[in-house]
This record gives structure tokens, C-alpha cells and sequence, in this order.
């Protein structure tokens, strides 16, 4: 759809919880630390085209985030954030 250049933007709406394959490093991480992986999330720093948008209205609480933070900062992308606001 986009001829193989990724879209303007992409929100992660899934949160912390979001659980893929698990590659590498995040694999034994999740198994030696018990940190979520946010595969969602590394997806959408992956497939954004450069100089796109990531939004994360989300509920991020808890341990570190490991995101492929060289290909975020290589593509010039703008993080846009803000805690969701919930019913408790």
C-alpha cells in the first residue's frame, strides 16, 4: 500500500502486554528477567518509513522498554506519547 516506503505514522495501541516470537535478545531477556517484550512496538519503529510518527497512548508501567532504539534514531522518527486514561 504504501510502495514499500511504510506509513506516515503508526499507533501502538496494544501496551506493554503485547507478546511476539521473541528474537535474540529479547528472548532471553524475557526468559532471565521476566520483562514484557514489546514486539508491537519494535514493529512499528520497523516498519514506519524515515521521518515518520510513532504514537504510544498507552499504559507503559513497570521494568525498562528494549526498543531497536539505532533504527528509531537512523530514520529520524518522532515519538509521540501519553498515558491512557483509564476506569479503575
Amino acid at each position: 500500500m504504501t510502495g514499500g516506503n511504510g506509513p506516515d505514522a503508526v499507533i501502538e495501541a496494544v501496551g506493554m502486554e503485547s507478546h511476539g516470537t521473541g528474537r535474540g535478545m529479547q528472548s532471553v531477556q524475557s526468559k532471565l528477567t521476566s520483562t514484557e517484550r514489546p514486539c508491537v512496538l519494535n514493529q512499528a519503529i520497523l516498519a514506519c518509513r524515515p521521518g515518520a510518527t510513532v504514537s504510544l497512548p498507552g499504559v507503559f508501567i513497570g521494568p525498562a522498554v528494549p526498543v531497536p532504539l539505532g533504527a528509531f534514531v537512523g530514520k529520524g522518527l518522532t515519538l509521540k506519547t501519553r498515558q491512557t486514561h483509564v476506569q479503575r
